[in-house]
Parts: C-alpha cells; sequence; structure tokens
C-alpha cells in the first residue's frame, strides 16, 4: 500500500461513521460518532505515559478524530488523554488480571484503546515484540497489529488501517443483509 494519507484516513472515518449509523439507527441504540482530533502535544503525552511512540495509521486516527464512540455496538475507541489516564491508574491492569482470571488468552504487551460500556470488551493495540532482533527505531515506525477480545470471540487485524476496512466492510454487508 502506498503511503496512507491524512485525506485517506478522514474519508475512511467517514464512509465507518455512516455506515455504522445505518446500521445502527433506531432511537435506542447508539449512534456512532467521532471526534475532533487530538493535538500533537496530546499524541506525545501519551505516547511518554506507555512508553512507546504509536503505530503511525493510529496516531493519524487520533490525530484526526480523538477516539470513537459506537464503533462497534457498545464499544467504543476511546481518547488519547482516557488511555493516558487509564494507563496511569493502573486500570487496565486490573482488567488483565480480571481477563486471566477467566481464563482468556491475549497477548501481554497490549495498550488498550477502546472499552464497551457493558460488557468486557476490548480493543488492543499489539505492541510488537521487543526482542524480535530489530533495532527500536525500525520497530516503532511499523504498524501494530489491533486485537478485538470479548469473552465470546477475538479477531486479529494486520494493523489499525486493516480494522477500519475490514470493519467497515462487515458493516456493509450487515446493512445489505438487513436491505434484503
Amino acid at each position: 500500500m502506498s503511503k496512507l494519507t491524512p485525506e485517506d484516513m478522514r474519508q475512511a472515518l467517514k464512509r465507518g461513521a455512516e455506515i455504522r449509523n445505518r446500521y445502527f439507527y433506531d432511537e435506542t441504540d447508539p449512534v456512532s460518532a467521532l471526534h475532533d482530533g487530538a493535538s500533537d502535544a496530546e499524541i506525545l503525552d501519551l505516547e511518554a505515559s506507555i512508553g512507546y511512540q504509536l503505530p503511525p495509521s493510529y496516531r493519524l486516527f487520533l490525530s484526526i478524530s480523538n477516539g470513537w464512540d459506537f464503533v462497534d455496538a457498545h464499544v467504543s475507541l476511546i481518547s488519547s488523554h482516557d488511555i493516558k489516564n487509564s494507563f496511569e491508574n493502573k486500570e487496565f491492569a486490573k482488567w488483565y488480571d480480571d481477563m486471566e482470571k477467566h481464563g482468556l488468552d491475549y497477548p501481554k504487551n497490549v495498550v488498550v484503546i477502546g472499552t464497551s460500556d457493558i460488557t468486557e470488551a476490548k480493543y488492543l493495540l499489539v505492541v510488537p515484540d521487543v526482542n524480535a532482533g530489530k533495532k527500536e527505531f525500525e520497530l516503532f515506525s511499523e504498524e501494530w497489529p489491533v486485537m478485538y477480545l470479548s469473552a465470546s470471540s477475538d479477531f486479529v487485524y494486520k494493523d489499525f488501517w486493516d480494522f477500519l476496512n475490514k470493519s467497515e466492510e462487515m458493516y456493509k454487508e450487515l446493512v445489505e443483509d438487513e436491505d434484503l
């Protein structure tokens, strides 16, 4: 793929929110909503807190939309500020402990980027293995896998851009099935 541009990301986010709103739209369901973008300072502050430079496609997402309400039913992608606070307050450590107690397997080095308001479902950025033999500057200029994890299922996407495209396709299929 050629280099991902801000316009590519804006268009993908617009399409993604539109198709989700077509699928979820009724008076009892939440409406999928994008946010204003994070500033460079907010993204750098998050990176300083977690100790990693975020992957390029996710950094671009945050700069355009600092979170996404109801990206999937009751799961939202959370803002850079909320990720930072949850990380610093060890809220995610509690979640990791709960997942282990329930016998759910997940990568140990992750950044939680999405949470549910009613379930234990999470979207995770899987941090690359620092022992894989790459130099740090090579490692953290690359994309990271995105994982959806819940008690009933999990999905792994190649990276954040892959997640956006595949989830958009999934919602298109769901809307088409409803239209039949």
